[in-house]
Parts: structure tokens; C-alpha cells; sequence
């Protein structure tokens, strides 16, 4: 560039029709907003599609009788919804928990297991007087019998 090149100033863009120059400022804007606020919902949007959703798998107990949950890997952490869902983990076995009733007839809850490996697994439990299933195999492939969840 040559050094007697006059460049630009502002005050030859002010020395545009002050119609033009509003509708350039407008137009410019116009322009910039929306594809920030684009940029900004697309990056809002990749990151809620790529967290992954924890299924909620219903749990029946009752008081009478004990539901297992076996884990593939060692309980860190587990938190029922309410005192009346009993689960308390089995000594000697880090990967099981036992679950059951604590009184008859309450209200759908939820207990949520954390294991070392970095899994969550949420369950809704709620009351029957007779569940059908009461030894639950989670995070297997392998195929399970009648009174066995199968669970991925």
C-alpha cells in the first residue's frame, strides 16, 4: 500500500445520506445478532443431545418379600426417595443392594444407585404386594430365567 493512499475515515462514512447510513448500521447488525444467537443455540443444542439420558426402570417391592439388585460393578453411592424404600447393601458384596418395603400401600418413589465405574441406574419404585420380579441382574447381556430382570 502506498503511503499517500488516503484510507477510509469515519468521517467519510458520515459523510453518507443519513438514510443509507442508518439502513447500512441496521443491515450490519441485522446480520451479526441473529448469527451469534445461531451459533450460541447450536452449541446449547450439541451439547443436550450428546448427554446421555438415564432411563428410569420400574421396581416393585414389597414388605414381605426381598428384591436384589446386582450391580456389575461396586456401590459408591445410593439414594432412595423416601424412608419407607429400604436398601441397604450386602456385607461382603460391594455390587449388591437389597431393597424392599418399609410399610404397604405408599406412595411411588425413586432410587437412584451410583456405582464406582461411573453408572447411574435410577429406578420408580413402588408397592406390590406380590412382585413378579425380585432379582435383578444389571448391566449383562447374558440371558436370565422367570424370577430374573435382564437389564442393559
Amino acid at each position: 500500500m502506498k503511503k499517500n493512499a488516503k484510507r477510509p475515515t469515519k468521517k467519510a462514512l458520515s459523510n453518507l445520506p443519513a438514510g443509507l447510513y442508518w439502513m447500512a448500521i441496521i443491515w450490519v447488525l441485522g446480520l451479526i445478532i441473529p448469527c451469534r444467537i445461531w451459533a450460541q443455540n447450536r452449541v446449547a443444542i450439541e451439547q443436550a443431545w450428546s448427554t446421555p439420558i438415564v432411563a428410569a426402570r420400574n421396581l416393585a417391592v414389597s414388605c414381605n418379600m426381598t428384591c436384589m439388585l446386582i450391580f456389575p460393578a461396586a456401590i459408591q453411592s445410593a439414594d432412595r426417595g423416601a424412608v419407607y424404600v429400604l436398601a441397604t447393601r450386602v456385607a461382603g458384596a460391594e455390587n449388591v443392594l437389597k431393597v424392599k418395603a418399609g410399610r404397604s400401600g405408599f406412595a411411588p418413589s425413586s432410587l437412584t444407585v451410583i456405582t464406582k465405574d461411573g453408572q447411574v441406574y435410577a429406578f420408580n419404585v413402588s408397592y406390590k404386594s406380590d412382585p413378579l420380579i425380585w432379582y435383578w441382574i444389571l448391566g449383562t447381556k447374558r440371558k436370565t430365567n422367570n424370577c430374573q430382570k435382564m437389564c442393559a
